[in-house]
């Protein structure tokens, strides 16, 4: 027998420095005191004082050291993979293929099944995520795989006789019968990447679904009228909840709320791993899409803008927001915002929308999407064109008319405050940094405009400051309509900024 001595023990107590751990072969035979008899005739390992806690089991890695499994599903993969890692605790992991075509979920769990036979350390089994997935919630997964659950599926995804199979799908894009007779095969199956309602996910919860996949993310959300996905998951006792703990995927006060809900043994942590996990790299390629490291917003070097929006609103803009949308439900306040967009960006594509305080007199209104905007900049030749002010794109001027016969009255004076980060995409460089130069037509109005570049030279910094209304002046003549139009002719051209992204010669993107 072998002895890890000297340690700080996590036991359910917390860690403990009194306790050793008594190892025969493959097994932990104790966790027991110091002085344990047994311990004279271990072999000694001296741990110096190092915390010594249970190897992580994680049900979602799609990559690790520059390998991603999607691209290549085979055992030097999934070798790869575990031996990224197993550097930073993993000691058991399900090889994860996001949404793909057939015959390479057929590639996926042959090499799983050697990998195991061979014993490569760490792989207890496959997760087939997708694509049989919902898609409004498809997140990153491509469209274009994403497909019916039939027979045939059933059989190819309960053929890997060694290990676990868990299956990540949509419990309403196909039927509990289905479901029941996937369950009967032996596969775990979780919900995900679903627009499910709470009965839809409840009912599957009862037919054979025993799990959530990255609770919170790609998934209808809780709300009071419709508990969605994520209520199903935390009224059901049983329910086991993967969940991604790293302070973005889940705000804290979220994961708080999700842990008092439910008993701590039915989450499992999960990294959602991608091939950058033991490497240096910033950016890989999932499905043919350049993929960015970075915090905030990516644009990729084909000209998608990819990324997370917050807007929060207040005083006069938040009364009439919450008005207009107090008699609608939460899916038709879901569908204007998004075709709103739509109406200016034809390609958006959103998700994750998250309205708040629409019946709250007090608080401020706040809504927020993910965003991916194909061919948002344009690219041309070793150039990209980009318009930083996302609010504003496509947006038409305020006043069209050469004249008018009316006063113009504005109902309350008004502020804006926009604040865009994007990260650049691999081997381009701004151009300038030029902003349109701030104007004001004091004390009424002011708008400044400015842009930066940070210091590694990788992030754009775009803010953009404008009020109108001041001193309360909100009421104009007719003969004020020209320079109040060419006032706002102003703040709509400043709007439309473009700026370019050039190519460095010697850091051409890799295709």
């Amino acid at each position: 027998m072998e002895v890890l001595a000297n340690g700080r023990v996590l036991t359910d107590a917390g860690f403990v420095a009194d306790r050793v751990v008594l190892i025969d072969g493959e097994r932990i035979v104790a966790v027991t005191a110091a002085d344990d008899p047994r311990c004279a005739s271990a072999r000694r390992h001296d741990l110096d004082g190092l915390m010594l806690l249970p190897g992580f089991v994680d049900s979602q890695v799609n990559g690790g050291g520059g390998a991603l499994f999607n691209d290549d599903p085979s055992v030097a993969t999934i070798r790869t993979i575990g031996e990224a890692h197993r550097r930073f605790g993993t000691t058991a992991f399900l090889p994860t293929l996001i949404s793909e075509d057939f015959t390479v979920i057929a590639r996926a769990i042959r090499a799983v099944r050697t990998a195991i036979e061979e014993r490569v350390p760490g792989v207890i089994g496959v997760h087939i995520e997708g694509p049989f997935i919902n898609e409004p919630r498809k997140g990153a997964h491509d469209p274009a795989k994403i497909r019916d659950l039939d027979v045939r599926d059933v059989a190819l995804l309960s053929s890997l006789e060694v290990g676990k199979t868990l299956v990540t799908l949509a419990p309403e894009m196909t039927t509990p019968a289905t479901i029941r007779l996937l369950a009967n095969e032996g596969v775990v199956i979780s919900a995900g990447h679903t627009n499910g309602t709470f009965d839809e996910v409840t009912r599957a919860l009862k037919s054979g679904v025993t799990g959530i996949t990255h609770l919170f993310n790609a998934m209808s959300p809780f709300t009071h009228r419709e508990p969605g996905a994520v209520g199903a998951a935390l009224y059901d006792p049983d329910c086991w909840c993967g969940i991604i703990v790293d302070g973005r995927h889940v705000h804290p006060a979220a994961l708080r709320i999700a842990l008092a809900c439910k008993r701590a043994d039915r989450f499992m942590l999960v990294t959602d791993a991608m091939p950058n996990v033991g490497t240096n790299q910033d950016s890989f390629m999932l499905q043919g899409r350049k993929i960015m490291v970075k915090d905030g917003v990516c644009v990729d070097e084909n000209g998608t803008l990819e990324g997370d929006v917050t807007i929060e609103y207040t005083g006069h803009l938040a009364f009439d927001r919450k008005e207009n949308d107090d008699d609608d439900s939460p899916a038709q306040r879901e569908e204007t915002l998004r075709n709103s967009l739509k109406e200016r960006m034809s390609t958006a594509e959103i998700s994750e929308i998250k309205i708040e305080n629409v019946t709250d007199p007090i608080k401020p209104y706040i809504y927020s999407y993910r965003v991916r905007v194909p061919g948002y900049a344009q690219r041309t030749g070793k150039r990209i064109f980009l318009q930083p002010g996302f609010f504003e794109h496509g947006r038409e001027a305020l006043f069209s008319a050469s004249e008018r016969k009316h006063p113009i009255y504005f109902h309350y004076p008004w502020s804006e405050e926009d604040l865009v980060t994007i990260e650049l995409p691999a081997g381009f460089t701004l151009d300038n940094a030029d902003a349109p130069a701030p104007f004001a037509a004091s004390p009424i109005s002011e708008y400044r405009p400015t842009i930066g570049v940070t210091k590694d030279g990788h992030t754009l910094l775009y803010k953009r400051n404008f009020f109108f209304g001041g001193g309360g002046n909100i009421l104009f003549p007719v003969g004020s309509y020209v320079p109040l139009k060419k006032y706002f002719d102003m703040v709509h051209q400043s709007d439309n900024h473009t700026l370019t992204l050039k190519q460095a010669a010697a850091t051409a993107v890799t295709p």
